[in-house]
């Protein structure tokens, strides 16, 4: 898949579980962000 795409599935995830469960959604950003960094982009630490 393409960045962009796996970057729009993060976002949407992101969406569903922190209306779903109370976790603060900057937290979730934080998460996505490096998700997708570390998997869809290949980027190391």
């Amino acid at each position: 898949m393409s960045p962009e795409l796996v970057s729009i599935l993060a976002l949407v995830a992101l969406f569903v579980v922190g209306t779903v469960l109370p976790i603060n959604m900057g937290a979730l950003g934080f998460v996505a962000a490096w998700g997708v960094g570390m998997y869809a982009l290949g980027l190391d630490e």
